[in-house]
C-alpha cells in the first residue's frame, strides 16, 4: 500500500510504501519501515530500520503510528497526527496534515506537539475545530487505553 501525506494545498508532501495488516471499511494499518537517516526529535529518536504500525481512520480526525525498535520490538512511543480523515481507495491511503501533533511515550507521558505553527497557519474555523476535536479524541484514547493505546495500559 502507498501512503500519501499532502499538505493543506492537496499537494503530496511524502510517499512511502507498507504492507496491510488490517483493513474495515473504516480504518487500514499499514506496517512500515523508517528507512532515512536518524531523526532526533527531542523526545524520542526515529533511528533506521525502526519498524512503524500506522492506524488510518476514515471517520477520525487524526492517524496513529506506534513506533517499535528495529529488532527488539520494543515500543518507543506512538507519534499521532491530527489530520483531515484519511482516504482509503485500492492500495492507497492519503491523509492531509494539519501541523499539529501528539507524541504518546510507551509510559504514557502526552506531548502536544507543534502548536504555535498550527496557531500560525491558515486553516479556516471548520478545520480548527476539528483539529481540536481530534486532538481531544486521541488524548482520550491514550488516556484510556484505546485503539493502537490498549498495550500501554496493560504495561
Amino acid at each position: 500500500m502507498l501512503v500519501h501525506k499532502c499538505a493543506l494545498s492537496g499537494e503530496i508532501l511524502v510517499t512511502y510504501a507498507g504492507e496491510v495488516a488490517e483493513r474495515t471499511d473504516t480504518m487500514v494499518v499499514v506496517r512500515t519501515m523508517w528507512d532515512r537517516p536518524d531523526l532526533e526529535l527531542g523526545y524520542t529518536t526515529f533511528v533506521t530500520g525502526d519498524r512503524f504500525t500506522e492506524y488510518f481512520y476514515t471517520d477520525h480526525y487524526f492517524n496513529i503510528m506506534r513506533l517499535d525498535v528495529q529488532g527488539t520490538g520494543e515500543c518507543k512511543g506512538w507519534y499521532c497526527n491530527i489530520a483531515r480523515p484519511a482516504s482509503i481507495a485500492g492500495d492507497v491511503v492519503t491523509y492531509e496534515d494539519w501541523f499539529l501533533d501528539v507524541w504518546v511515550g510507551n509510559t504514557g507521558e502526552i506531548l502536544v506537539l507543534d502548536e504555535e505553527e498550527f496557531a500560525q497557519a491558515e486553516l479556516d474555523a471548520v478545520v480548527r475545530q476539528q483539529a481540536r476535536e481530534g486532538l481531544a479524541e486521541v488524548i482520550r484514547w491514550a488516556q484510556d487505553g484505546l485503539g493502537p493505546f490498549a498495550g500501554l495500559h496493560r504495561r
